[in-house]
């Protein structure tokens, strides 16, 4: 084999073993990215997709890189990566952010590029399993509220039906038996009033 044969193949050998060790690291940070994000849970959550954005600008060849919501301004200098399966479910304006560029040559090419949009897919993802989670805790907590109210509406109804019943038995026995038994006295008053000899059937109405 002549000279620059070999040296064309020592060529070709270095460059699929740069590729080789490139695939390699991608592959391992994507690896790891999902293994820290589908491990941690509650507050370390925050801390997870913290680190996982910056690793993904590490990896883009950016110095800093953030999740950021709607309440938050762009940077002026950062690339924006919107997150849009999460604003189609109800949370717009989220978006991975990566600035302070470092090393233009970081993104050498298609795959480097792909493994940029998995990380942000896997960070979205996170986010998206979080925010479903939260509003499925919020419908909860409507419904125990609901729940609650209407208790109160059924224990109000309840006390104005009994308060009711109590003032139809007050008037009756303030009103009516006051009537009957007044009714009742002149009744008595009209039998002593009858003359002794008087109409045997009207003292016998008035007797019963």
């Amino acid at each position: 084999m002549s000279q620059p044969a070999a040296d064309a193949l020592t060529t070709d050998l270095r460059s699929l073993f740069r590729d080789s060790e490139a695939r390699a690291a991608r592959l391992r940070l994507l690896i790891q990215v999902s293994r820290d994000l589908a491990a941690t849970e509650g507050g370390e959550l925050d801390a997870a997709l913290a680190t996982a954005a910056r690793r993904a600008a590490w990896f883009a060849g950016y110095g800093q890189g953030a999740i950021r919501g709607p309440e938050d301004a762009p940077h002026p200098e950062a690339i924006s990566m919107p997150f849009e399966t999460l604003a189609a479910r109800g949370a717009p304006g989220m978006r991975l952010e990566l600035w302070a560029r470092r090393n233009p040559d970081a993104q050498s090419g298609e795959d480097d590029a792909e493994a940029l949009r998995l990380l942000a897919e896997m960070i979205e993802a996170r986010l998206t399993v979080r925010f479903q989670h939260a509003s499925r805790l919020e419908l909860l907590d409507r419904l125990a509220r609901r729940e609650t109210e209407l208790e109160q509406v059924l224990s109000r109804v309840v006390g104005a039906q009994e308060a009711e019943r109590r003032a139809i038995s007050a008037d009756l026995h303030d009103g009516v038996a006051q009537q009957i038994a007044a009714l009742h006295r002149r009744l008595e008053l009209l039998q002593l009033d009858l003359p002794t000899g008087g109409e045997g059937s009207l003292r016998a109405d008035v007797e019963q």
